[in-house]
């Protein structure tokens, strides 16, 4: 037996199927403490195609299995640093160090990772160190991610 599909389930399959997935966000204000462990919020985004990144837990749900890039560029402040981590479902990925206590310029780092990620696997940058946190805003901090 054939089963039949109606326009919107159609729609959805084809959707989920070959829609792109891409998100940029950032911040508006410099964030100048997250606890140790913690969910750096970037709680604003440029494109959010696909809708797989939440501003409210500013992580990233796969919406599909598939191959996936995620970038992020932190800027600090100098005599300040920002150690960051890539997790997938609780796990550290990649490391990205922005700044050093005695850097007397402003200093960036970014990092890029690409993953195979399986349907609803969350992505996101969590904080690394205990002290000098300093994350510049005014969209000069960024958190990006798409299918591949």
């Amino acid at each position: 037996m054939v089963k039949e599909f109606k326009p919107k389930t159609m729609y959805k399959l084809l959707y989920n199927s070959f829609c792109a997935v891409a998100f940029t966000a950032y911040n508006k204000h410099t964030i100048t403490y997250v606890a140790h462990n913690g969910v750096v919020c970037l709680n604003s985004t440029y494109i959010n195609e696909g809708g797989a990144y939440d501003v409210n837990t500013c992580k990233f749900s796969a919406p599909r299995d598939g191959i996936y890039k995620f970038e992020w560029t932190f800027l600090t402040k100098p005599g300040h640093l920002f150690i960051s981590g890539l997790v997938r479902n609780g796990k550290i990925i990649a490391y990205n160090h922005a700044g050093d206590h005695q850097s007397n310029n402003w200093d960036s780092a970014t990092q890029s990772v690409f993953l195979r990620l399986t349907k609803d696997e969350q992505v996101w940058i969590q904080a690394r160190c205990d002290d000098g946190r300093y994350l510049h805003g005014d969209t000069y901090s960024t958190f990006s991610g798409q299918s591949i």
